[in-house]
């Protein structure tokens, strides 16, 4: 690690002056205070090293744990005859936490930090930072967590941060998500080929659409039918596909959209109003008005030639 000399000197002279020592690095700072009773002579603190490096002496050691973010305490070891540099091990907990793991260990120095990680969690497998934020900590969560303690899952499906093909049906996971080829689309959601429409359906930009000739008077009943089928009702993203669908000649056709906290969205969780972010639509006009709250689901009106 190359570090600035003038930065090196500034916090080396301010650990003389203060309790506390605060380092700033690319934007970010950090504050630390090792006391002087949490300092062991001829003890190691075991299981916990995730770096070791050279060094001239204790305090060089120390300053090394400032920026090593994930850095609470160190073992510090003088070797002989060494041309002057020294063992320097940066570990990622104090003795506070694990005690048992403290053990004694000729020639090494033991020096822990305050560590606020000692009474905070972060959740999920999100690993907590000490000497960050006006908490004393930070936690870094892993990829499809975020929140102040990891304790959210992020939505990639809704977000459109997922890698799933534009053929796939993306489902969120707690942490994760899966990708699932759509029907008539072979692979492992991530890359999916089209295999062709099934005997009496349509096709139009590889997707099968199929009229099953029967009515059904409410939303549910027609997804029912379309879940036999391995297909579901029409998501219409484009003038190309309303297009086509008005093509079918019917009076009227379901369409895969339900109300959710107060928006019409698709079923794959994308936005059906302008206002929330939708690419496109074809409302008619005062559409979605929700009918006095009546109104949870949508038709494509094939005389109005609009959604309603």
């Amino acid at each position: 690690m190359v570090m600035d000399p003038l930065l090196q000197l500034y916090v080396t002279l301010s650990a003389l002056i203060f309790k506390f020592v605060t380092v700033c690095q690319d934007g970010e700072c950090r504050q630390l205070s090792f006391p002087a009773h949490y300092m062991y002579g001829n003890r190691r603190l075991m299981k916990h090293v995730i770096e070791t490096i050279k060094v001239v002496d204790l305090d060089l050691c120390e300053l090394q744990c400032y920026h090593q973010p994930n850095c609470a305490s160190i073992n510090f070891k003088v070797i002989p005859k060494s041309k002057g540099l020294h063992e320097c091990e940066l570990n990622n907990a104090t003795h506070r936490s694990n005690d048992n793991e403290l053990m004694n260990k000729d020639g090494y120095v033991y020096k822990g930090a305050e560590n606020a990680c000692d009474r905070a969690g972060c959740e999920n497998g999100g690993i907590c930072q000490s000497g960050f934020t006006d908490k004393g900590y930070q936690c870094v969560c892993l990829p499809g967590f975020t929140s102040a303690h990891c304790e959210k899952d992020v939505d990639e499906c809704l977000q459109g941060t997922h890698s799933c093909s534009a053929y796939a049906v993306c489902s969120n996971t707690n942490g994760s998500y899966n990708c699932r080829c759509k029907a008539n689309h072979t692979g492992d959601g991530r890359n999916c080929t089209w295999s062709g429409c099934p005997e009496g359906w349509k096709v139009h930009n590889y997707l099968c659409y199929y009229v099953t000739g029967e009515a059904s008077s409410i939303l549910k009943d027609a997804q029912e039918k379309c879940k036999k089928m391995s297909a579901t009702l029409p998501i219409i993203k484009s003038d190309s596909a309303n297009n086509f669908i008005l093509m079918l000649e019917r009076v009227w056709v379901w369409l895969g959209m339900e109300r959710k906290n107060g928006r019409m969205v698709w079923f794959d969780n994308t936005p059906a109003e302008l206002s929330e972010g939708a690419l496109y639509n074809a409302w008619n006009s005062g559409e979605p008005n929700n009918n006095e709250g009546n109104e949870d689901c949508a038709v494509l009106d094939f005389d109005k030639k609009k959604v309603e």
